[in-house]
């Protein structure tokens, strides 16, 4: 087998995520045809996806599952290679037991779960050490990777070290941390290809990718992806344009407000509506606090914590949004 001239290289489709959301569900099948018509226009037949194929690595769900199969059927006429992700494998630091196995038997797909190259390119699986990489003109992997930012402002102090890895390539591209980011080590580039599309709202302000590689002249073509939904914060009606389906978060200054506002927003077609109220703050004579603002944002956590909780309840998305909004309001009248 070979790798084509040039390839498709995506990774951390997370099938699954946000508990089986049908909402995730639909974003990736609707992702697969976008992606399958931009490989068309550009004449590629082969897509390399990078890990974290599935979101919860102790089990799928049959919908979930399904889901994965009408994924790949989008790409049942083109090549595809999928390498074990952290979610993919069952153990913690090797890809000996992974939910893809299921994948094996469809002819047009290899799954990786064993370091293996194809003219140079090299393939790695969660778990793969640097020292067992065989030198090759570009390797792609799953790795966590010191000094880079696992999500918003959080950097890694753990993993490999880039460094190491590129003393083995002339260029290469990583799957696992969800942001976008790219380095030089010595002219030679390494990638973090990031999610192709926005997953929760620690995503909100990150553009979203897939790539072209040329395996011969090791130029990345871009594609930004305008398809998918974004999650996006709707501060005021400046802000409107980007309601039509997305995820929004809009602050209710009043919780009266909120079955009026809940219209508003479903009749300029929101895929979800989350709902905050301002924080309140106790005044104070103090020249520190009224100079830093350093009340600015005081109880914002529980607010987080009402929606964490109210979204592990068995409801429906609209009974999770009324429970939602009733307790922080109740928590606001408190304080």
């Amino acid at each position: 087998m070979s790798i084509p001239k040039k390839v498709c290289l995506i990774s951390d489709l997370h099938i699954g995520n946000n508990k089986d959301n049908d909402k995730f569900h639909t974003i990736a099948l609707e992702f697969a045809k976008w992606l399958k018509e931009n490989m068309e226009e550009r004449d590629i037949s082969t897509l390399i996806i990078a890990g974290d194929f599935f979101h919860n690595r102790s089990y799928i769900t049959l919908q979930t599952l399904d889901v994965g199969h009408r994924f790949l059927d989008v790409f049942s006429d083109m090549t595809v290679f999928i390498t074990v992700g952290n979610h993919d494998a069952l153990f913690l630091n090797n890809s000996s037991v992974t939910s893809l196995s299921i994948f094996k038997k469809r002819k047009n797909v290899h799954v990786i779960d064993n370091i293996t190259t194809f003219d140079g390119v090299t393939l790695c699986p969660w778990g793969t050490k640097v020292e067992d990489i065989p030198d090759s003109k570009v390797v792609i992997g799953h790795w966590d990777a010191q000094s880079f930012e696992m999500s918003a402002g959080k950097i890694s102090t753990h993993g490999i070290k880039v460094s190491d890895l590129m003393n083995k390539c002339e260029c290469a591209f990583s799957g696992h941390y969800h942001k976008p980011q790219i380095r030089q080590y010595g002219g030679k580039p390494f990638r973090y290809l990031g999610s192709p599309y926005q997953l929760n709202w620690g995503e909100s302000d990150e553009d979203k990718f897939v790539y072209i590689l040329d395996t011969e002249t090791l130029h990345v073509e871009k594609i930004h992806n305008d398809k998918s939904p974004r999650f996006e914060y709707i501060r005021d009606d400046k802000d409107l344009h980007k309601v039509e389906n997305n995820f929004i978060c809009v602050e209710l200054e009043n919780p009266d407000d909120f079955n009026s506002t809940m219209l508003k927003f479903e009749r300029l077609k929101a895929l979800s509506v989350k709902t905050t109220m301002p924080v309140k703050t106790n005044q104070t004579d103090s020249p520190q606090e009224s100079d830093t603002g350093s009340n600015q944002f005081k109880g914002a956590s529980v607010h987080d914590c009402i929606d964490e909780y109210v979204n592990s309840l068995e409801l429906s998305d609209s009974e999770k949004i009324l429970v939602a909004s009733g307790a922080k309001a109740m928590y606001d009248r408190c304080v």
